[in-house]
Formats: C-alpha cells, structure tokens, sequence
C-alpha cells in the first residue's frame, strides 16, 4: 500500500471514530437531561452497542501495522 493509501484509510479511520465518539456523547447528554426514564433501558443497550463498535475499530489490528 501507497503512503496515500495508508493516509486516506488512517483518515478514514478517525472519522468513523469521532462519528461514534460523537453520538456516544450525545446520547449521554440526552440521558442527563431530557430523555425519558422510560426509555434508559432501551437507550442503554443501543449505547452498549455502539460502545463495543467503537471499541472495535479502536483497536482494529490495521490501525496498528499502520504505525510500525
């Protein structure tokens, strides 16, 4: 792979972060003001998910040979 190719995916790769980190925080702000109560439980599990796919591509073993 080209060192551009590698750029674009590493770019590629910190957007799909921030995109995640972005709507993890959102919802947890929604959670401390105005979501219902009645909804926590249904909210808490879609944050658990995208927590673990945020998780994932945290730690995507590509990302990793990229800084050798």
């Amino acid at each position: 792979m080209t060192t551009q190719e590698n750029l674009k995916l590493f770019h590629d790769w910190v957007k799909r972060m921030s995109a995640y980190h972005m709507a993890l925080a959102l919802l947890g702000i929604d959670k401390q003001t105005l979501a219902p109560v009645d909804g926590s439980e249904f909210r808490d599990e879609r944050t658990a998910i995208l927590a673990g796919e945020l998780f994932s591509i945290t730690t995507d073993p590509q990302m990793a040979e990229l800084r050798k």
